[in-house]
C-alpha cells in the first residue's frame, strides 16, 4: 500500500487530505476539457502530450485512493494505443466520481475534513 492510500473505512491522515485537496481541481479541470472535446468530436484523438500530463495525476489520484472500494476501476489513460476523447472522458469520469464519492465520506461544508492521526 502507497504511503499516502487510505485503508478502507478510514478517515485520511492530513497529508492525504492536502493532497486531495491538491488534486481534485487538477483532475476536474482535466475532466472538464476533455469532456468538451468529446462533446466537440467523440471520435477525436487525445493527444500524447495531454495523456502525459494528465496521467501523473491519475497515477496520485489512484494512490490516495488505493483501499477504497472504487480503486478497483480506475485505470490510466492508455499510452500506447489511440484513444478517443469519449474513452479519455470516461477514465477522468471514473476519477473525478471516485474522488468525490471519498470527499462526501470524509468532508463537511462546515467542520472540514474528518482526519486521523498518522
Amino acid at each position: 500500500m502507497s504511503k499516502t492510500s487510505t485503508p478502507k473505512g478510514r478517515p485520511p491522515t492530513e497529508a492525504q487530505a492536502q493532497q486531495f485537496d491538491l488534486l481534485y481541481p487538477l483532475v476536474r479541470s482535466a475532466y472538464k476539457e476533455i469532456s468538451m472535446l468529446s462533446q466537440k468530436k467523440q471520435d477525436g484523438l487525445v493527444s500524447e502530450m495531454k495523456i502525459r500530463y494528465i496521467n501523473p495525476l491519475l497515477v496520485k489520484a489512484r494512490d490516495l485512493l488505493q483501499g477504497d472500494p472504487v480503486a478497483d476501476f480506475l485505470d490510466l489513460l492508455d499510452e500506447e494505443s489511440t484513444l478517443q476523447n469519449s474513452d479519455a472522458a470516461l477514465v477522468l469520469g471514473r476519477f473525478l466520481s471516485g474522488m468525490e464519492q471519498f470527499r462526501s465520506r470524509y468532508y463537511d461544508e462546515f467542520d472540514g475534513w474528518t482526519t486521523r492521526r498518522t
